[in-house]
């Protein structure tokens, strides 16, 4: 009952809140409980929410974005901590060669946990595995492994490679971690 309430109170201060504002919104804090959000900006089945962490009493961490993406189960993220997010961003992410390859990424790093017997493997989708170490390592995984896909430059694509890498290294070694970085 108190989150419909928190929601709602989000979505005061935003001109034009809509429901599928609200709804982006209580799937955002199933990730981050402790934000308030400041405006979204809406493209086909994405929509980018600018929020603020609160890091204790009266203050706040500065305002980040998240990518949110409206799938057959509801809203979930594509990306929790950008620093920009327009039409523009919401357009890449909704492009159908870029969703292609960004769903193959995310298939062989869920792939990787189902070998490695970390995520049972009726679970295709990193958001679908319960809450804990593991959800928070699928979930570092693909939204790495995407970025390596989304990178226009080789730098940033070796960057988030390494990223990936890593976690890959622990997942075959048959534990979880979130990456934490």
């Amino acid at each position: 009952m108190r989150l419909p309430l928190l929601v709602l109170t989000g979505c005061l201060g935003l001109a034009g809140c809509s429901r599928s504002d609200s709804e982006a919104q209580a799937a955002f804090k199933e990730y981050l409980p402790d934000v308030t959000f400041e405006e979204s900006i809406t493209y086909k089945n994405f929509k980018c929410l600018k929020y603020t962490v609160e890091n204790g009493p009266g203050g706040n961490a500065g305002s980040r974005w998240a990518i949110m993406e409206k799938r057959d189960y509801g809203w979930a993220a594509r990306k929790l901590d950008d620093y920009f997010c327009n039409e523009t961003s919401l357009k890449h992410a909704a492009h159908p060669g870029m969703a292609a390859k960004e769903k193959d990424a995310a298939r062989q790093m869920m792939a990787v946990l189902h070998a490695a017997n970390l995520v049972a493997k009726d679970i295709d989708d990193e958001f679908l595995v319960p809450k804990g170490t593991c959800a928070d390592m699928a979930r570092d995984m693909t939204s790495y492994a995407r970025r390596v896909v989304q990178a226009e430059d080789a730098k940033e694509r070796a960057r988030w490679q390494e990223k990936v890498d890593k976690l890959v290294a622990v997942a075959k070694g048959g534990h979880c971690q979130s990456d934490g970085s």
